[in-house]
């Protein structure tokens, strides 16, 4: 028994295809846009709280990813004369630095 023509099958591939999720490159990394568009929104402020540094001068950058779609769990910021890399975790996004200092 067929439940679907080989023709059918084309279409609804070329459906689930036209309706994927939308992927950004950062770092080397293909991400889903909407959760590291995100995830950078966070990550800006609390670098810009915690480095003391206007938002506009930081720079984001992802460093490693999980998942499928692969979403961003390591996010390099630099801006102001720091570095720090930030992680996601349980609590959110935190600074995961030496001595919880950035550099």
């Amino acid at each position: 028994m067929r439940l679907f023509s080989p023709a059918s099958l084309g279409i609804l591939t070329l459906g689930a295809s036209l309706t994927g999720c939308a992927t950004l490159q950062s770092g080397g990394f293909t991400v889903d846009q909407s959760s590291t568009e995100h995830a950078f929104e966070v990550v800006k402020n609390r670098a810009s709280f915690e480095l003391e540094c206007p938002k506009d001068k930081i720079e984001l950058t992802v460093l490693n990813v999980e998942g499928i779609p692969a979403r961003a769990v390591q996010i390099g910021v630099s801006g102001c004369g720091h570095k720090a890399v930030y992680v996601s975790s349980y609590s959110g996004w935190v600074m995961n630095s030496e001595g919880g200092k950035a550099k």
